[in-house]
């Protein structure tokens, strides 16, 4: 049985496609407008201050968990890495860090997911259906080891989780796998970090 597509999806998909393009031009040249305008008033680094998070300066457990929430959000490209090698520098327990960066880094993935679900539909206009049906077989093969592998290395896995919300993949086996990948990742971290004189 083959699936067929019309002439109405295409035309959706390139409409949303336009739009993306639209969105990320517009984005670019409001911040490169921005970041010269700024540039006689004041210096970069207090310009870009202003929107990014302090990551590197008295890190406490706690805020190692807000970080990881927005670390494990697509739309905050933090990284989570940074302010837990920080905190365990500045003396934070090596226990209790690792847990609440792994919860900080979960609950923000669990949003990141719901989030794919809800854009599922708009996420089929920009795909075909059939493809989105081979992706799925391809997932449902070998996505335990995807979640796994981008979840020990440190490269942003949000993107990922959200991909997997958008085909609906399992949602316990996303997060059983992604905790413990997570758990072993900064397990490890924290491990090499003590070894540091």
């Amino acid at each position: 049985m083959f699936v067929h597509e019309t002439s109405n999806n295409r035309g959706k998909r390139f409409i949303a496609l336009l739009v993306m393009i639209a969105l990320i031009a517009s984005g670019s040249i409001i911040a490169a407008v921005s970041y010269w305008g700024a540039q006689g008033k004041a210096s970069s680094e207090s310009f870009f201050s202003r929107y990014t998070p302090d990551i590197v300066h008295n890190i406490t457990p706690l805020k190692q968990f807000v970080v990881s929430i927005l670390s494990g959000m697509i739309i905050f490209p933090i990284p989570n890495e940074v302010p837990f090698y920080v905190g365990l520098r500045q003396g934070n327990p090596p226990v209790l860090s690792v847990l609440a960066t792994v919860a900080g880094f979960v609950l923000g993935n669990i949003i990141t997911y719901f989030m794919g679900l809800k854009l599922s539909k708009q996420v089929v206009y920009l795909l075909s259906t059939k493809k989105i049906y081979e992706l799925r077989r391809k997932v449902n093969k070998y996505g335990v080891y995807a979640v796994i592998v981008i979840n020990l290395l440190p490269v942003p896995s949000d993107i990922l989780t959200f991909g997997l919300g958008t085909i609906r993949y399992n949602f316990k086996r996303l997060f059983l796998f992604l905790t413990l990948a997570n758990l072993v990742k900064f397990g490890i971290f924290a491990y090499l970090i003590s070894l540091i004189p």
